[in-house]
């Protein structure tokens, strides 16, 4: 069976019969003359074509879906002068190799197919769209998602992309008082802010990026906490209930965050009476209200709060899931809370949250919560990304 390489031409059941030179019902072969087919759909598909080939082949009537004497001769003179068939044995009706160099013809006007498109769907860790998130292509296309999270591109192969930060980070907004319940990426690629990996954009194919812009932890401290936890600076947020700090740590752009430990205020203000009103003003004592007092010497300083431990959630975020494993998500989290398994090497089970859990684990047995020295050095990856 001919291929057809036009669009006009394809799906046409008349003009793929008399590609194929098959033969009519009434007996002899299929074709379109003016006793044969005249009048139907294909007729207007072939004058088109003709048209392709000499704009003005049809200067009368043009394509108007009729195969009369204007047609006929302008297949003639397509025969004399495209296939070169000799003048003798012209015969005024469209056959096999008419309507095969017709159909190129009128592909090569038509231009190129248009491509598949390449789509790009980018979702939260909690399966929500993240629209606004510019998706740029190897070739230096960018599209920025709808609010379906989608977006598409026309692309002539298959092409790496990557997720703009900036529009990532503002699409992403404030998940720290979001549960923490994620969902199943399956097959889908997993990224974090900090580290955009790649991911292939394929014509006619659907990719799916999941960003994994939060985790949860949870600490047991080796003793209770004395003092009001505070958290200053970005993507933390920090709860302690008896001897268990609960952290929720979301990208920052970067930026990091102290965990502080506002000391318990003092039990006592030394403070006196002011001198007695009635040398400068006559009132009952009843009517002197308790609050008029003023102190009997300079307050002392507040108590300065303790820097407690230092995050830094976009290096953690890369540590976990840099590796773009989609399969192991779950793990991932759940590896945060659980000891290492039997045969496994705690070295590297440990190695994504070493650094920020590291701070809470290395107090001694004997150490308070605050028993940290204000001034302790953080580990050398907080350094460096705080």
């Amino acid at each position: 069976m001919f291929a057809f390489q036009s669009t006009l031409f394809q799906g046409d059941q008349l003009l793929q019969a008399i590609a194929d030179d098959a033969p009519a019902a009434g007996g002899g072969l299929t074709r379109i003359s003016q006793t044969q087919n005249r009048n139907d759909p294909a007729v207007g598909k072939v004058q088109l074509a003709l048209l392709d080939w000499r704009p003005d082949a049809l200067p009368n009537h043009g394509a108007d879906g009729d195969y009369g004497g204007e047609t006929a001769g302008a297949v003639h003179r397509f025969k004399a002068e495209e296939l070169g068939v000799p003048e003798a044995e012209i015969i005024n009706d469209v056959g096999p190799l008419t309507v095969q160099r017709l159909d190129a013809i009128r592909a090569a006007a038509e231009g190129p197919a248009p491509l598949p498109a390449a789509v790009v769907r980018v979702v939260n860790q909690y399966g929500e769209p993240l629209a606004g998130v510019v998706v740029t292509a190897d070739d230096g296309s960018a599209v920025a998602t709808d609010g379906d999270g989608v977006a598409a591109f026309a692309l002539a192969g298959a092409q790496a992309a990557t997720l703009e930060v900036g529009s990532l980070l503002a699409a992403l907004g404030d998940l720290l008082e979001r549960a923490a319940d994620g969902f199943d990426p399956g097959a889908a690629t997993v990224v974090t802010p900090s580290l955009p990996a790649s991911f292939v954009l394929d014509p006619g194919v659907q990719s799916d990026v999941v960003v994994v812009a939060r985790v949860d932890v949870e600490v047991a401290l080796l003793a209770p906490v004395e003092g009001s936890p505070r958290v200053e600076g970005a993507g933390a947020r920090a709860e302690v209930e008896g001897e268990v700090v609960r952290l929720a740590l979301q990208s920052a752009g970067g930026a990091g965050a102290l965990l502080l430990l506002d000391p318990p205020p003092a039990g006592e203000i030394p403070v006196a009476a002011m001198p007695p009103l009635d040398e400068w003003l006559a009132l009952p004592p009843e009517a002197v209200p308790a609050w008029v007092t003023a102190a009997s010497e300079p307050l002392p300083d507040p108590p300065s709060p303790q820097t407690w431990a230092a995050f830094a959630p976009d290096a953690l975020l890369a540590s976990l899931f840099g590796s773009g494993d989609a399969a192991s998500l779950h793990e991932l989290l759940s590896a945060l809370e659980a000891p290492p398994a039997a045969g496994q090497d705690p070295a590297t089970v440990l190695e994504a949250r070493a650094e920020m859990v590291g701070a809470f684990l290395s107090l001694g047995p004997d150490a308070g919560a605050i028993g940290q020295e204000s001034g302790s050095e953080k580990p050398a990856a907080m350094q460096e990304e705080t």
